[in-house]
């Protein structure tokens, strides 16, 4: 049996690349509020209010390779 995954590959500037699932999507902004968070660590510099809630902003080249 073969199964297929859907998924998105997200690339940055550091050729980092990362996959997300479809099924861990739960919606696509074109545009978003990015607040930036004094004092917070490099790899989560900011927060983004979604549907009531912050969701942090991960910087991932930060987060793997600091």
């Amino acid at each position: 049996m073969t199964t297929a995954a859907h998924a998105w590959i997200l690339t940055d500037n550091a050729d980092h690349s990362l996959a997300v699932a479809n099924v861990e999507m739960v919606e696509y902004l074109s545009e978003a509020i990015v607040l930036t968070v004094p004092h917070s660590p490099a790899y989560c510099p900011a927060v983004m209010p979604w549907r009531g809630r912050l969701l942090p902003v991960i910087h991932y080249p930060r987060l793997f390779d600091p």
